[in-house]
């Protein structure tokens, strides 16, 4: 039935009056589609006004720049606490006023004193103010 539906809106999209209802025909067949769960290795990077203000980076940030952050977070996630805690710091070496960085630079070390347990997630819980 999908590739039914995609085919029709393919030939209806080469003619004009078809091409008003590609957007809403399009819609429809991603409903059409099952839902599954996202990838595993998939990231999604919430940017807002305050972001911007803090990097005083204009839009849009450099790919190397994401691709970075995404290192630095996997080396995190993995628990290879020294790698993580080196990429940490060069960051702080480019921008001194990166809390982010730090903050994840004190838990990179936190951790590698005190590792966490082998089914962690992840998550950081603050035991003090």
């Amino acid at each position: 039935m999908g590739l039914a539906a995609f085919t029709l809106i393919a030939l209806l999209s080469l003619l004009s009056w078809g091409q008003a209802l590609e957007n809403p025909a399009l819609d429809f067949c991603y409903r059409l589609r099952p839902t599954l769960p996202p990838p595993a290795d998939l990231l999604i990077v919430g940017i807002d006004e305050a972001s911007f203000q803090e990097m005083r980076r204009p839009w849009p940030w450099p790919r190397r720049f994401h691709a970075e952050l995404v290192n630095r977070l996997a080396a995190y996630r993995r628990q290879d606490w020294s790698r993580a805690a080196d990429r940490f710091q060069q960051s702080l070496q480019q921008n001194p006023d990166d809390l982010a960085a730090r903050l994840f630079l004190n838990r990179c070390r936190y951790f590698l004193k005190h590792p966490p347990p082998p089914d962690w997630q992840g998550v950081y819980v603050m035991k003090e103010k």
